[in-house]
């Protein structure tokens, strides 16, 4: 009620907009990572840029 972002998107809850990949699969023959690979590669940059640090550190 109170931030002004959350009520701009207000009129947004509740509909569900399907989004897919095909597209991109098919046209451009896109191979995306795995959500595994995704995660992992994810975690090493934030670690490289500072953003978290390597347990132990």
């Amino acid at each position: 009620m109170f931030n002004k972002q959350a009520k701009a998107i207000l009129p947004l809850v509740g509909i569900y907009r399907n989004a897919s990949n095909e597209k991109a699969v098919k046209l451009l023959g896109w191979n995306p990572r795995s959500n595994e690979e995704a995660i992992l590669t994810t975690v090493e940059s934030m670690v490289k840029w500072g953003a978290i640090t390597e347990e132990g550190n």
